[in-house]
């Protein structure tokens, strides 16, 4: 799956971030005081947590609408009807142009929101 740079980013520190938890052995039974933890996450400036689970996917596919064609909008999000499945070879969504548009298109959305890039433990 094409990812922008941001995103290229933020996967790198989250590798970072769980390697430093596995250092320090920062586990699931590390954290048994739910309330503490959801309790630093609120702490975390932009986040919020009154969206719809499926917020990301809407805004993902609402932000891709006008910056890249609705065939890569679709294969991008697994959206696709029996017969118009853009990985079978019958299809004519060519896979080199469908990665460059989606990546540019990811790479345009994330500096627009300005979603900037958390780091985890270091």
């Amino acid at each position: 799956m094409p990812l922008g740079k941001r995103v290229m980013a933020q996967l790198r520190a989250y590798h970072v971030h769980v390697k430093a938890r596995d250092e320090r052995k920062l586990d699931a039974e590390s954290l048994k005081d739910r309330a503490a933890v959801l309790a630093y996450l609120r702490e975390v400036p932009g986040l919020s947590w009154d969206l719809p689970w499926n917020f990301p996917r809407h805004y993902l596919r609402s932000a891709l609408v006008g910056r890249t064609s609705v065939e890569v909008i679709n294969a991008y999000m697994g959206h696709w009807e029996t017969g118009s499945e853009p990985w079978w070879n019958g299809s004519c969504l060519d896979p080199v142009a469908y990665a460059h548009e989606a990546r540019a298109a990811i790479d345009a959305i994330f500096p627009e929101s300005d979603w900037p890039v958390l780091a985890g433990f270091r």
